[in-house]
């Protein structure tokens, strides 16, 4: 497989736990929401964006719908909880991708992401199904999906 059929926009549809952890059901998310899909940690009104580029970049923002606004549009100025509110609720990186379809794994090679904490690389099995592109990995709270359907710029 090319990466064509990863090329271009994509809209976050649902991000869920299948099987969430205790540990996560336990960090008190206090927008999390468990129903039949699974645990959303942020509820179930999220959003994001993923683009994947033809000539191999990857970027993608993705985070909780409904957050307040914050109190100054420049960002030295916010107060600590907001500062806080976006690194829990929100989260964004860029970077560059290959496709291994032998093992069906799409690896995210980051440059630079908001949270710091993340591996370098970011490998994520994938899948095709009705439009939609699905994206799993194993975290430490468990088996984390993201689906996304298409978009527009």
């Amino acid at each position: 497989m090319s990466n064509k059929q990863f090329v271009g926009y994509w809209k976050l549809r649902s991000m869920h736990f299948a099987e969430p952890s205790e540990m996560i059901l336990n960090a008190g998310a206090p927008y999390g929401l468990r129903n039949d899909v699974g645990f959303h940690p942020w509820g179930i009104s999220v959003d994001g964006r993923l683009c994947y580029s033809e000539d191999g970049d990857v970027v993608t923002i993705l985070g909780r719908q409904g957050r307040p606004p914050a109190s100054s549009p420049f960002v030295p100025l916010w107060t600590p909880d907001e500062a806080l509110a976006l690194v829990k609720e929100c989260t964004s990186y860029f970077g560059t991708y290959l496709v291994d379809p032998t093992v069906q794994l799409v690896h995210h090679d980051v440059r630079f992401s908001l949270n710091t904490a993340e591996p370098s690389r970011l490998s994520r099995k994938y899948a095709f199904i009705d439009g939609q592109l699905i994206l799993t990995a194993p975290t430490l709270f468990g088996e984390l999906s993201l689906i996304w359907g298409r978009s527009t710029p």
